[in-house]
């Protein structure tokens, strides 16, 4: 159509349609790059009064033909690309402020145009362009201002880069103002998502900190299958260290492990099996675990007697929380009148004088249980090498 014409048109005469005083043709093909993108859009993808939206085939070969238009400068010497493209970078600003799909559309069509024209360059302008653009993103901070932060890996695309090149500072400046500054709650949990997930593709999460990323993903203001949610996808690509100390500071600052039902020790519970991380590395999350293996409702091995009284202590005699760890024990074998596998736990030599030998010290029968269970020493431990062909099956004759 005619007004696709003119769209296209819009990248054939960049001085035309971005003319400045003194401009070079680097920065008017810049500003025209940013029009054609939006132009593009607002043609293809919303509809007038009395005019039909252009079809998904239009719009691909819109793109596709601004392509070629670009390649056709380039062939015929009108463009150098190191020389004339050094400032397209700034027209990935374009999306700023704008809806994720909106986003996403326009970067993708600004990646698509210039790599067609990257395509027909002669390599060594290629290699001379992609440098300089590293250059910049390394040494101007205040570009970063300029671009939209999800755009950046389109660009990283095109200069077929890493992150480390990215300023990891002024990064995470931009993120939390384009992306983490919703003026209304639906807002600020569509902008949380975008910035877990540009974060994580980026791999920019030690540029944050483990208690920047707590602050911005760990809002409470979201229930807890939005935060593990958020948590979960800035994680996933995370450093192993880096995401134990997210979690191990959140385990050892927001949970209550005297309360039950807990939904911030669920949540930690929540990001350990995610992430598969060890939790020993949570001091109170392991000691729920361990908690509930002993004395759970169902499947505690108290409960289930699964165990007896000296394997359960050999089993906690070597932790940190040994002491409330025996007590969860004796409590729960004293609910349900289990006084001789209580006394048994405290006679042993480890649990004199802990909070479990001290709390029962008057109940005058389990005193006298354990004064005879101490006297009873261990049978010694005859476990040896086994003689050779011991286990050995006879065959027969």
């Amino acid at each position: 159509t005619e007004e696709a014409r003119g769209v296209v048109a819009i990248l054939l005469t960049p001085s035309a349609s971005a003319a400045r005083p003194g401009d070079s043709l680097a920065e008017s093909f810049g500003r025209a790059l940013e029009k054609f993108a939006l132009t593009a859009f607002r043609v293809l993808s919303w509809a007038a009064p009395g005019r039909v939206v252009q079809s998904e085939d239009d719009r691909q070969h819109m793109v596709t033909e601004a392509g070629q238009v670009l390649r056709e400068l380039i062939q015929q010497g009108h463009f150098v690309v190191h020389r004339d493209l050094v400032l397209c970078l700034e027209s990935f600003g374009v999306g700023k402020g704008r809806p994720r799909r909106e986003n996403d559309w326009l970067c993708k069509c600004l990646q698509c145009v210039i790599q067609s024209g990257l395509e027909v360059a002669p390599p060594e302008d290629v290699a001379t362009w992609r440098a300089k653009m590293t250059s910049r993103m390394t040494n101007e901070p205040e570009l970063y201002s300029n671009i939209d932060v999800r755009a950046w890996p389109h660009i990283l695309e095109l200069l077929r880069g890493d992150s480390r090149a990215i300023i990891p500072e002024v990064f995470q400046t931009q993120v939390r103002l384009q992306l983490c500054m919703g003026s209304n709650r639906a807002q600020l949990s569509d902008g949380l998502q975008q910035a877990a997930l540009l974060i994580a593709e980026l791999r920019q999460q030690e540029a944050f900190g483990p208690d920047e990323v707590r602050t911005l993903f760990n809002d409470r203001r979201f229930n807890r299958q939005e935060r593990r949610e958020l948590l979960v996808r800035v994680l996933r690509s995370a450093p192993r260290p880096f995401a134990h100390k997210v979690v191990a500071g959140m385990d050892y600052d927001d949970t209550d492990v005297l309360e039950r039902d807990d939904q911030e020790m669920a949540l930690v519970m929540d990001l350990i099996r995610e992430l598969h991380l060890d939790i020993r590395s949570c001091k109170y999350a392991f000691y729920r675990m361990k908690s509930e293996w002993i004395a759970g409702r169902y499947t505690g091995v108290v409960h289930n007697e699964s165990l007896t009284p000296e394997q359960l202590c050999d089993h906690i005699e070597d932790e940190d929380n040994h002491e409330l760890l025996l007590r969860v024990a004796v409590n729960r074998c004293l609910k349900f009148n289990r006084k001789f596998e209580a006394a048994r736990m405290l006679a042993r030599p480890k649990s004199e004088n802990s909070r479990a030998f001290e709390a029962n010290r008057n109940d005058k029968q389990l005193a006298y249980l354990m004064s005879l269970y101490q006297s009873v020493q261990p049978p010694p431990d005859r476990f040896g090498p086994v003689e050779r062909h011991g286990l050995v099956l006879p065959l027969p004759a």
